[in-house]
């Protein structure tokens, strides 16, 4: 989950999806409308972190700055 200018996204989440809904309980808070990754070993847990973290707007938004600087 990235919280990214006040809204919860979730950086699993293939293509558009529902937002995600946080709700405070007595438990302490509670996030609805998640994506689920079923994983087996090391490796793919891994693999989904890496995944997730390149679907986070500030990796987005670091490619971009990147890119200029890369083209000259």
């Amino acid at each position: 989950v990235e919280c990214y200018n006040g809204n919860l996204r979730d950086v699993l989440a293939t293509g558009k999806r529902d937002a995600v809904v946080a709700r405070e309980s007595a438990n302490g808070l509670q996030l609805e409308g998640l994506s689920h990754t079923l994983v087996s070993s090391p490796k793919e847990v891994l693999a989904t972190v890496m995944r997730g973290n390149a679907n986070r707007v500030v990796a987005a938004m670091k490619m971009r700055t990147m890119l200029p600087s890369a083209l000259s």
